[in-house]
């Protein structure tokens, strides 16, 4: 059985208006904390240890993240990503960068991965990011998601 993806975005999207959107005649909720919106999906009949039943489905929202200021980005990579990252002004981790980061101390680390909102690995450096960074990252929720060599997301940025 396949998920219609505009049911899905329709259904995404009127969850999150409901929760931001003012309505009028009242006041703003005022909220101190990160909002978040929890997805259940009750599956039934499929058994999901099967690999062609796996679902890994990723949608844009249409409601961007507004933040006051640029998020601070950390891109790991090598060669020209890493030369075009410079130059935007984003912080950079090479491949020795990232081992000179391994020898220092637990807090330290801890310290680094609490400064950056997102990292932006390439998928050839991901291998030494998980050996090296993912006991840190991957507890606060920041593990990167790789993007494949010569892929443009510099420009994204």
């Amino acid at each position: 059985m396949k998920v219609d993806d505009k049911l899905l975005k329709r259904s995404l999207n009127a969850a999150i208006d409901f929760s931001v959107i003012k309505k009028e005649g009242f006041k703003d909720k005022i909220r101190k904390f990160d909002e978040t919106i929890d997805i259940i999906i009750n599956i039934k009949d499929i058994n999901l240890n099967e690999p062609k039943n796996r679902i890994d489905k990723e949608i844009i929202l249409s409601h961007q993240v507004i933040t006051e200021d640029k998020p601070n980005i950390c891109v790991i990579a090598s060669d020209n990503i890493l030369l075009e990252a410079k130059k935007l002004g984003v912080d950079t981790l090479d491949s020795d960068s990232l081992v000179k980061l391994n020898n220092e101390e637990k807090k330290y680390k801890k310290k680094f991965v609490k400064k950056y909102e997102y990292f932006v690995v390439e998928d050839k450096m991901m291998r030494d990011v998980a050996r090296y960074l993912a006991r840190f990252l991957g507890p606060v929720g920041k593990m990167p998601k790789p993007f494949p060599t010569g892929y443009g997301i510099i420009s994204n940025l």
